[in-house]
């Protein structure tokens, strides 16, 4: 008989809160696999536009993608420094890509931690990676039809309706929601 260790996750990894990171959803071949408390407690009209997205992929697995959410380094991001200068903006959050990296390091732990608790599975993979997205990919919105917040792919080239009119599409069944989430790659810009 074979007696598997457990191996702790590494040392330097934090965890998305120690980041002020919170993950809102995670989803796998355009299924919902986490909802947390705090975005099943939102109210159903509310509008997350401030996420971001990281795709993690573990070969012999289908893509896997976290959307969190940090209002602060959004903001800043998202206004160039958010009203600060960047050295100001470089001292609350460091090198913005070491960051992203270590967000998405952490969001990726979190990932493998819950698919071996909720199904079994240990996806972990000495070649697995993961890509982060640019802020305006996507917008968090609940899906009345199918009872379930997702992750609607909103680039910043489309009018502020688009969420709306793609949320529409689903509701009255003239569009599956696959067509309006990541599902083999990252939401485009």
């Amino acid at each position: 008989m074979f007696w598997k260790k457990k191996v702790p996750p590494p040392s330097n990894i934090k965890t998305p809160s120690e980041l002020g990171a919170e993950i809102l959803l995670m989803m796998h071949s355009g299924n919902i696999i986490f909802v947390s408390d705090t975005l099943a407690a939102r109210r159903k009209d509310w509008l997350g536009g401030s996420v971001m997205e990281v795709m993690i992929v573990s070969p012999g697995h289908d893509p896997f993608f976290i959307y969190y959410e940090n209002n602060r380094y959004y903001a800043t991001m998202a206004t160039n420094g958010g009203g600060l200068g960047l050295v100001e903006a470089s001292q609350m959050f460091g090198d913005f890509e070491q960051y992203r990296t270590d967000v998405s390091m952490a969001v990726c732990a979190s990932l493998v931690s819950l698919v071996y608790q909720k199904y079994g599975k240990d996806i972990r993979h000495p070649q697995m990676q993961f890509s982060h997205n640019y802020i305006h990919t996507n917008v968090i919105a609940y899906v009345e039809k199918l009872r379930q917040w997702y992750p609607i792919q909103h680039g910043s080239e489309e009018d502020e309706d688009a969420t709306d009119r793609k949320l529409a599409l689903v509701n009255s069944g003239r569009a599956s929601i696959t067509e309006f989430v990541a599902v083999t790659g990252p939401s485009p810009r």
